[in-house]
């Protein structure tokens, strides 16, 4: 005994009525949303004319336009790369403080190992030996900056 509650053919027909019903009901309330908030037709407001100051005369030929201010020679010049060392580590040390750079940095040719680190950034492979941090540091430990007034 088949009931029309019961088979298949009706359940699939209800299911598709409600899910019109659902997408009919989803569809008005998109297009009132779209007509009340997003297009909602008001007066356009004129703005006020506008008034153009008088053109200017043409630049002279023979003068730069954007004269490029004088070159002047570093304070301090940079030192050789193998004498760098003592300079990045004292400054990444006012940093981030000279413990955690101690625990973190490896103490010997920093600048050689940040650069072979940021040149294999886009290869495949990592060169162990080369990373500016030391090996075995466990995970959890890392720098972390806290900012304790929302920034402007």
């Amino acid at each position: 005994m088949s009931t029309t509650w019961n088979s298949e053919d009706s359940f699939w027909k209800r299911t598709v009525a409600y899910s019109a019903a659902a997408v009919a009901v989803v569809v008005a309330g998109g297009a009132f949303y779209y007509f009340k908030f997003v297009k909602h037709d008001e007066a356009p407001v004129v703005a006020a004319p506008v008034v153009h100051a008088p053109e200017e005369a043409p630049p002279d030929e023979g003068k730069e336009h954007h004269p490029l201010p004088e070159a002047t020679a570093p304070a301090k010049p940079l030192p050789a790369l193998n004498d760098s060392d003592k300079d990045i580590s004292g400054s990444l040390a006012g940093l981030f403080g000279k413990k955690s750079m101690d625990e973190l940095l490896v103490p010997e040719m920093v600048i050689r190992h940040i650069v072979v680190t940021v040149d294999n950034l886009p290869r495949n492979k990592v060169a162990e030996q080369m990373r500016p941090v030391k090996s075995g540091m466990p995970i959890r430990r890392f720098i972390s900056v806290v900012i304790s007034k929302p920034l402007a």
